[in-house]
């Protein structure tokens, strides 16, 4: 039985981290969900399976899942039915990817994700290897400045899974040229089309504001929901030490707050160590005497720790399979 529980780092020097282990784990319990057709995300799935009438193959997908399409959709005149089906996988990850997990950076390799999890069901010997090709890949940052690097810094920028790192603008300057393009905007239509009707738009405009109370409310609600958040400014000045004590200084101000507790037992490794136990656990062909999956072989395959906590994941597994 060829079993394939890599990881599947990248190859330039990937740097671990505790967000990507977070993306790995949640992936993973994505899988557990379309496996088992429960919750949330299996719905969606469903749903978009029925409506475009898409039959999933029960095998791995791509190791670099790229965005697919449906039959007839991808390369077609039909660019509406394009435009549609990308709109859906968008509106599934804005629905079911929690935010620390998914940013500008990583969107569109989420949907190309999400559409390999509506064309393809994980076979049921190959859990872990279907969440492992389903993890975003990691990452680097571009040098400043440039769209795409050069072969060669290609191949000497280290990578990540998950870095906590986000390309910003200056925020003042941003909401400046913010303000300043809406304002113009605001210009052009009263001098194209309001003037010539003798009205003023800048009077329609504080009208709006100063009489729309629900408007206005919805507006401090929603400023309020996107709180502050503390962010490293790295530039050619920076030090190591400099961010080291900025990193103190930001954790400092959130003590008390992280909801991590003690390590949970992987659940889609306990469920496929069910799996191999109940329902693959023929003789081994090199000697009938033994089973191909024992404890202590499924510790030695999933890294378990030892064969009696094996067994408690058999237990688990068993659990999620009823």
């Amino acid at each position: 039985m060829n079993l394939d529980h890599s990881a599947g780092s990248g190859s330039r020097g990937d740097l671990g981290s505790d967000a990507g282990r977070a993306l790995q784990r949640f992936t993973r319990d994505l899988v557990l969900t379309l496996f088992l057709r429960r919750d949330t995300f299996w719905e969606t799935v469903r749903e978009i399976r029925s409506m475009w009438d898409i039959e999933p193959v029960v095998g791995l997908p791509p190791e670099r899942p790229r965005l697919l399409y449906p039959e007839g959709v991808s390369g077609s005149e039909d660019h509406e039915a394009r435009r549609r089906w990308e709109r859906e996988l968008r509106a599934v990850v804005h629905g079911t990817i929690p935010p620390r997990h998914n940013h500008k950076d990583l969107e569109r390799e989420w949907r190309s994700i999400v559409s390999a999890f509506v064309f393809y069901d994980p076979p049921e010997t190959c859990l872990l290897a279907f969440a492992d090709r389903c993890v975003p890949r990691p990452h680097g940052l571009v040098p400043t400045g440039r769209n795409f690097p050069t072969r060669d810094e290609d191949e000497s920028l280290p990578i990540m899974r998950a870095p906590p790192v986000r390309r910003l603008r200056d925020a003042d300057a941003a909401e400046h040229t913010e303000r300043w393009f809406w304002r113009r905007v605001l210009d052009e239509i009263g001098r194209r089309h309001l003037e010539p009707l003798g009205l003023d738009v800048w009077e329609l405009h504080d009208d709006v504001v100063d009489n729309a109370p629900d408007l206005t409310r919805e507006y401090r609600q929603r400023q309020g929901r996107n709180r502050q958040r503390g962010y490293i400014s790295v530039d050619e000045h920076t030090t190591i030490r400099d961010v080291q004590r900025a990193f103190h200084m930001l954790a400092a101000n959130r003590r008390g707050t992280s909801s991590a507790g003690a390590p949970r037992r992987d659940p889609l490794t306990a469920l496929q160590c069910a799996i191999l136990y109940e329902r693959h656990n023929g003789r081994d062909p090199q000697d009938a005497r033994k089973k191909n999956w024992t404890y202590e072989k499924l510790h030695a395959q999933f890294n378990l720790g030892s064969a009696r906590a094996a067994e408690d994941y058999v237990r688990e597994g068993r659990d999620l399979l009823r």
